[in-house]
């Protein structure tokens, strides 16, 4: 019995429909969501390509992380069946559905990504509940 293997998700400029969120940006979605997760809301700790998150907006986001109540944890492989990302003119919108241990919440991870010539960055927007 052979492993299924999923294909490559390419970025696509597409400002009429939000697409599967490409490969290659996913391993830097995990860290975000890791950092979230382990209550690192200013991602500190999220390594390139993401950008640490000033005061005003950190706050935001663990209020809404603790006000939901639910504890998080790290995105399984079949959270990119729901999450997607959106082409609008120079940076595409990504959002990336929030997990418990029971499956998808209602919290979803919303940013922007641009492609830098050291590769794709990430800028939260925000963690709510849409």
């Amino acid at each position: 019995m052979s492993a299924s293997i999923s294909p490559e998700v390419l970025p696509v400029k597409d400002e009429d429909y939000p697409r599967a969120v490409p490969t290659a940006w996913r391993p830097l979605l995990t860290d975000v969501v890791r950092c979230l997760v382990a209550g690192d809301y200013g991602l500190i700790a999220g390594g390139a390509g993401v950008d640490p998150l000033p005061p005003d907006v950190r706050a935001d986001i663990r209020d809404a992380i603790e006000s939901y109540g639910t504890l998080l944890v790290e995105l399984p492989e079949r959270a990119w069946e729901r999450a997607t990302a959106q082409w609008y003119s120079n940076h595409w919108v990504v959002c990336v559905d929030l997990w418990s241990d029971t499956g998808p919440t209602e919290l979803v991870l919303a940013g922007r990504i641009v492609e830098t010539d050291t590769g794709p960055k990430f800028t939260v927007y925000l963690v709510h509940i849409p």
